[in-house]
């Protein structure tokens, strides 16, 4: 009895919205941006600029071609050698749609010195993913590179949106 109901509920309405103008349903989200393609173009024109540096950096010699790396978001910190003394500015670097992300700005640190911990789904005591308080993880020295196996659901709670309260 309920599925007709449905079914005929669904008709009724179908009709309905072909008898006059049709009624349109926008079943997308508004844009967090008033104007995304903008960001788009601001992100490549930095890329842009970094790569034609990177470029240029094979023919200059002086002593600030040494820290910029053609990375406009390492470009950002690496030349400042006293970045490590205010690590908050980092934040400050990001391009793009999360420019503006206050996530983690203002928290307390959680310094990476160990790269033992390959365990993704079973992460050491206090892993950056299970503190309850927002935080940057910041590398105290260059790590060497594993291959990590995919994100599992302990590490779902670092990739939402930093405006939206965690649950």
């Amino acid at each position: 009895m309920l599925h007709r109901t449905c079914i005929v509920l669904i008709s009724l309405l179908s009709s309905i919205c072909t008898l006059g103008e049709p009624l349109m349903l926008n079943l997308t989200l508004p844009s967090p941006h008033p104007n995304p393609d903008a960001v788009v173009q601001e992100v490549q024109r930095r890329v842009n600029v970094s790569i034609s540096r990177r470029q240029m950096l094979s023919y200059t010699t002086n002593d600030q071609s040494t820290c910029l790396t053609g990375n406009p978001i390492d470009d950002c910190w690496r030349c400042d050698p006293n970045w490590h003394l205010n690590r908050q500015r980092l934040a400050d670097c990001s391009i793009g749609f999360g420019q503006y992300a206050l996530g983690g700005k203002g928290g307390r640190f959680y310094v990476v010195t160990d790269s033992s911990d390959h365990d993704a789904v079973n992460p050491k005591p206090w892993h950056s993913p299970l503190r309850r308080h927002p935080n940057r993880t910041p590398l105290d020295r260059l790590l060497r590179q594993h291959a990590h196996p995919p994100l599992s659901g302990t590490h779902l709670q670092q990739l939402q949106n930093p405006r939206r309260p965690r649950r």
